[in-house]
């Protein structure tokens, strides 16, 4: 029990360091002047909520590996996410800051939306920690800062689950060979790959569908917020998994991503999905490599060609080559996006952009991009049917595919030498680009940002983002 504890303590503040880490490169735009701490310091604080706290007793929380003997772990409230949550300071001087709970990143946001630690002058957080819960004794979530606690009561309800069926958004799907592995070796020193699958099962729209002992049942959706290592189930009325209470690992926990044997190509293996103390086997299909003729193994684009081929996103030409070098051209990029996407073309029937054919075979693609905002076309109201897209115009179609987010503080990631050539529209995207690895510049120190993107470029890109789980 004692090493559980230690195990438990640990496991928190891992997760909470991790939490802020995640968040703190997400939000670094606030603009509002920072509370110096040291001259004036939080001296109160209150928390308050529109609804109770309401857990389901040893179901409520989150299983966590631990990373050395790679058990798994179960852990009460590493953070609270209740809708009208509300924490109040209070600081020396008599003023006092309304802080609120963002459903998707478990942390305080003041009302205009910016997180509680980039207010301050110093590095600030909350330790969220839980008693040992029980259905008859006092429940309560501690949160403490420095000397200050607050204590939140928590209900217990008694409706365990009684089942539970996880469905995941798209196929869980590996490249042999080429998606995110490791070489190891087993017992008879032979060597096989050893598969990660974080990112892979980690899509946006995940179902989990609850079933409780009352007979009654509820549906989840997993909400992805900007590749944050979140994962947050919430119900139609926003409401955390189970009931109020989230955690930072919210949902099911997926246990054998580590210890795979070796899978081949060709067959369909499955991991263990653990939800309050369920069990659930998904399955993973395993692809095999195509390599092309003109991407043969060790060219630099070798891979991700055989990556996009495997995943049907950019399929070879008719002649069995990839077409490593050639130039892609808008409309075509337009439609592999769709593709990757998903999207359902069937209710774009026009477009607003004059030379656009909507009888083509990418006329609904890019009536879609633009119903959506990824596409805005040129000033003179046309797409651009034929043009070869350049580097910067595929950053600026991901950058607003992934939700424009704000870039206003950010940087160009790296020292590129021709930074001064990028044009105005495209500024954040390539700094959202480069920050997020999306593009990483020439062999020569360029961007080339309006230089053509080959096939073999974008076919980088997106592997590169898909493997990141950018397009869930």
């Amino acid at each position: 029990m004692k090493n559980t504890r230690k195990i438990l303590s640990v496991l928190l503040a891992v997760v909470m360091m991790l939490s802020v880490m995640s968040i703190l490169g997400l939000c670094t735009s606030a603009q509002s002047e920072k509370i110096n701490l040291d001259e004036n310091p939080i001296v109160d604080m209150e928390f308050t909520s529109d609804v109770p706290i309401q857990v389901i007793e040893n179901i409520s929380g989150a299983y966590v590996q631990d990373w050395q003997t790679h058990e798994y772990v179960w852990c009460y409230a590493l953070s609270i996410d209740v809708p009208g949550a509300k924490l109040t300071l209070t600081f020396e001087d008599g003023s006092t800051l309304e802080l609120f709970v963002s459903h998707f990143n478990n942390t305080f946001m003041d009302s205009d939306g910016r997180p509680y630690y980039v207010l301050f002058e110093q590095d600030v957080f909350f330790d969220f920690s839980s008693n040992g819960w029980t259905r008859d004794g006092e429940n309560y979530i501690t949160i403490s800062y420095k000397d200050l606690e607050e204590k939140i009561p928590v209900e217990m309800i008694d409706n365990p689950i009684e089942s539970f069926e996880f469905t995941p958004a798209r196929p869980i799907e590996l490249v042999e060979g080429i998606s995110e592995s490791y070489e190891r070796y087993d017992a008879d020193d032979k060597a096989y790959n050893y598969y990660y699958l974080w990112n892979i099962y980690d899509a946006s729209g995940n179902r989990l569908t609850v079933y409780f002992n009352d007979g009654t049942s509820n549906v989840y959706t997993l909400q992805s917020i900007n590749g944050s290592i979140e994962k947050k189930y919430l119900d139609e009325n926003d409401n955390a998994l189970p009931y109020a209470l989230g955690s930072s690992f919210g949902g099911p926990a997926f246990k054998d991503c580590q210890d795979t044997e070796h899978w081949t190509a060709g067959n369909t293996y499955s991991i263990k999905v653990l939800f309050a103390g369920k069990e659930q086997s998904i399955p993973v299909k395993i692809l095999a490599p195509k390599y092309f003729p003109d991407a043969p193994a060790g060219e630099w684009y070798a891979d991700a060609a055989a990556y996009n081929a495997a995943k049907g996103f950019i399929s070879g030409y008719k002649d069995g080559r990839f077409g490593a070098a050639d130039k892609l051209q808008r409309q075509d990029f337009v439609v592999i996006l769709a593709r990757i996407a998903g999207a359902d073309l069937n209710s774009y029937d026009s477009c607003n952009l004059s030379d656009v054919d909507m009888s083509s075979y990418y006329g609904k693609s890019i009536a879609w991009a633009v119903a959506n905002d990824i596409i805005k076309g040129y000033d003179n109201g046309k797409f651009g049917i034929g043009d070869p897209i350049t580097r910067e115009q595929v950053a600026t179609i991901l950058y607003r595919y992934s939700g424009s987010p704000d870039m206003s503080d950010a940087v160009i990631s790296g020292d590129f030498s021709d930074i001064s050539s990028i044009s105005p529209f495209a500024i954040n995207a390539m700094k959202w680009a480069t920050v997020w690895n999306v593009i990483t510049g020439k062999s020569n120190g360029t961007l080339a940002p309006t230089a053509s993107a080959s096939r073999a470029e974008i076919a980088t890109i997106i592997m590169r983002m898909d493997k990141a789980g950018m397009f869930d």
